[in-house]
């Protein structure tokens, strides 16, 4: 049971989105309201182009609303800059995208430290960090294989070795499972409640009833809105 004594790492009101389509507008968002405590693993679910991406992107700071208020671990992310969001975002927030996003070219490990490149404060150690994140996910006796000759499993792994090397207060993940089988998909859920519960909340988009069931809460989004 989370204890909503804390104050929120997330706290989203009246969240509101649109983009041109043509010669109307889409509304992927309209007065979305969401709070996501420490600790908390929360799962959205709805319909194709209901908002969830949009919603998830927001939160990372990969887009900003049209109107609303978000606040972060008690910063008003309307008050910052986009080169201090960026930097917030390289250190405080882990991606897992469902296409996975590992660079073709490289090995698992330099993929893997990749995110460093953005990180404000480096470690020195970046290699031994991505070694131990790769170690977690499973995957250390990989980590000179280049994506191409990963299984769809493991690269959805490695995507969130990527996630958790910055030790992120939260992760966000867009259909993390939506390409995976069910043995791959229960593997996936294993590292995410080891991270859950070592600390990391989670924030997982999702049309995978399983996924929605080992979360704490589950919000549903249509029409631009969500609801508990």
């Amino acid at each position: 049971m989370i204890d909503t004594r804390f104050s929120p790492l997330i706290l989203a009101k009246g969240l509101c989105k649109r983009y041109p389509s043509g010669d109307a507008w889409v509304r992927p968002l309209q007065d979305a309201d969401i709070k996501v405590y420490p600790d908390q693993f929360v799962a959205i679910m709805g319909p194709s182009g209901s908002g969830k991406s949009t919603l998830l992107h927001i939160l990372g700071f990969l887009d900003r609303p049209d109107k609303g208020a978000y606040c972060f671990n008690g910063q008003d992310i309307s008050l910052l800059e986009d080169d201090a969001l960026s930097l917030l975002r390289a250190s405080r927030v882990g991606f897992v995208f469902q296409t996975f996003n590992l660079i073709s070219q490289c090995t698992l490990l330099e993929n893997i430290m990749m995110p460093f490149l953005y990180h404000p404060e480096p470690p020195e150690n970046a290699r031994e960090v991505a070694l131990i994140a790769l170690q977690k996910v499973g995957l250390a006796e990989r980590r000179m294989h280049r994506p191409d000759q990963l299984s769809g499993g493991e690269m959805q792994r490695a995507a969130i070795a990527r996630a958790l090397v910055v030790n992120p207060i939260v992760i966000l993940a867009d259909e993390p499972t939506g390409n995976l089988d069910a043995e791959n998909t229960r593997g996936i859920l294993k590292i995410f409640k080891e991270m859950n519960e070592n600390g990391t909340s989670l924030v997982v988009v999702t049309h995978d009833i399983e996924v929605a069931r080992a979360a704490h809460r589950v919000l549903f989004i249509n029409d631009g809105r969500l609801n508990e």
